[in-house]
């Protein structure tokens, strides 16, 4: 399979698929370069990108699920600070 053919598909969800499980084996297969992919460097730059914007995009859900987090946290807290001031 030509991954590069499908990575500049005009279907994008096709190239996004591509995108994704680029990025996917260069993240967990250490062997694999750019150039394994394509040695257009404009194919290189759009895996490149593709990567970056996956990356911030797990950092916002990572900041997001800890801000709910802390959220929870507090609210069960002061439930829990209620519930003993209640006993006591």
């Amino acid at each position: 399979m030509n991954i590069a053919k499908t990575i500049i598909s005009n279907d994008e969800a096709e190239s996004d698929l591509a995108l994704d499980f680029s990025s996917f084996m260069l993240r967990y297969n250490r062997d694999l370069d750019y150039q394994d992919f394509s040695d257009d460097l404009n194919i290189q730059n759009k895996i490149k990108r593709a990567e970056t914007f996956r990356s911030w995009a797990d950092i916002e859900d990572l900041a997001h699920g800890f801000e709910n987090l802390t959220t929870n946290f507090e609210s069960h807290r002061t439930t829990a600070a209620s519930a003993f001031q209640e006993l006591y």
